[in-house]
């Protein structure tokens, strides 16, 4: 029988093999899942989204380190609202290090 503790460790971090349609079966490492999701930002198939939307958290991110302001990323997106913009930006800054660190895997496997 598993305790609350051991369900909330599973469900926030899981280590092995990732199955992708593109590359086949690779390893993936350490993935977060519940703890680095909130209510503007959602997880799909390994990519952070803007929640209801197809907008990665990379391209906020991506605008956001380049200087715009979230008024002018909110212009380049249309399907968000500001509300979406800040709520990635908030995000993004509250777990930069993880961020960072997916952006540089992500970047690495387009590079392969």
């Amino acid at each position: 029988m598993s305790t609350p503790l051991d369900l909330a460790l599973t469900s926030d971090y899981s280590l092995g093999l990732h199955r992708s349609r593109k590359y086949g079966m690779r390893y993936c490492g350490i993935r977060y899942h519940a703890a680095m999701v909130n209510e503007h930002i959602e997880q799909r198939e390994g990519v952070y989204y803007v929640t209801g939307t197809h907008i990665s958290l990379d391209s906020i991110v991506h605008a956001f380190r380049e200087g715009c302001s979230p008024e002018t990323i909110r212009e380049d997106f249309e399907a968000l609202t500001l509300t979406h913009v800040y709520g990635a930006i908030a995000f993004y800054l509250d777990h930069q290090a993880e961020i960072d660190a997916y952006l540089m895997q992500r970047k690495e496997r387009w590079a392969e």
